[in-house]
């Protein structure tokens, strides 16, 4: 099964267009990159980019991977952000205030 990392890599790649300028962006090696894209497409059993000596091109495959992909890391940017939230709702604070003249009033009714 593919790996978000894996994701992550592709994706930066196809944005950036060099396998250097990806490992800058993510902290890895060229070689590295080369290797996640490389185990991408085994594990896929799709060919994703075409390698050139100066740049890269995605394939028809590697078009519809792309799309997928830039879906899932939307999903799981907003996932992050979802369960930020829910951590500050759970965590944050509330004060309840009920002044005797709000109760008064409403027990007065009954």
């Amino acid at each position: 099964m593919a790996t978000l990392a894996q994701y992550i890599a592709f994706h930066t790649l196809i944005d950036t267009g060099n396998f250097t300028e990806t490992g800058l962006k993510l902290n890895l090696t060229q070689s590295s990159i080369s290797h996640t894209i490389s185990n991408l497409e085994a594990e896929l059993g799709l060919s994703l980019i075409i390698r050139n000596r100066n740049n890269i091109v995605l394939t028809s495959e590697g078009k519809i991977v792309y799309e997928h992909i830039s879906k899932i890391l939307q999903q799981q940017q907003q996932l992050e952000t979802s369960v930020a939230n829910l951590k500050n709702l759970i965590g944050g604070r509330y004060r309840l205030v009920f002044y005797q003249v709000f109760l008064w009033s409403y027990y007065q009714r009954f």
